[in-house]
Parts: C-alpha cells; sequence; structure tokens
C-alpha cells in the first residue's frame, strides 16, 4: 500500500474568546466617558453663558456677540455648540434668576 505522502495537518488551537465581545465592551465604555466629558463640558458651557449674558445688556446683546466672545475668550468650538448656545441663551432670557442660581452654584 502507499503512504500518504503529505503528513497530516495539526488542528489550530482555537483562539482565545476575548474578540469581540470585550472589545465592544471597551468601546462602550470609551464612548459612555466621552459621553460624560461633553456632558460636563455643556454644563460648564452653559454656566458660562449664563455668566455672559448676566453681566450683559440683555436689550443690545445678541446671539452672535455671545458666540464672539465664547470663542475669543473661552475657545469655544461656536460652529459645533451653536444650537446649544443659542437654547442656553434662550433659556437665560426665559428665566434669568434660574439662571442667576446656576451661575451661583446652586440649581442645575
Amino acid at each position: 500500500e502507499k503512504e500518504n505522502p503529505k503528513p497530516a495537518k495539526a488542528e489550530k488551537a482555537a483562539p482565545a474568546k476575548r474578540g469581540r465581545g470585550a472589545k465592544a465592551e471597551e468601546e462602550k465604555k470609551e464612548e459612555a466617558k466621552e459621553e460624560e466629558e461633553e456632558v460636563e463640558e455643556d454644563e460648564d458651557l452653559r454656566k458660562v453663558i449664563y455668566k455672559v449674558c448676566s453681566e450683559s445688556d440683555l436689550s443690545t446683546f445678541t446671539l452672535r456677540m455671545v458666540r464672539d466672545l465664547l470663542e475669543k475668550e473661552h475657545s469655544v468650538d461656536v460652529k459645533a455648540k451653536k444650537d446649544l448656545i443659542r437654547r442656553y441663551v434662550d433659556q437665560f432670557v426665559a428665566d434669568p434668576a434660574k439662571a442667576a442660581e446656576v451661575v451661583a452654584g446652586g440649581a442645575k
């Protein structure tokens, strides 16, 4: 009888089960951390906007003035935060007393 000239292939060991599950979990944690940091940044931005508004003459100031000031003095990317800036200015105008509490460190 003829012998098989090819040696038998060894079976590959199954890869460890760390792959997708662990990587996906790490990605979720990273995304959650980034979201938390963004929320903190947005909260800081809100306080700065409320402070700027409280120190301004509401009869003459504009959103453009607020955005310019945020960009120059606080290095805020106003293009990325334009809608958020508008919302916070609108909130301030609607309830300046509550905004003053936020600036002072009270209510959220």
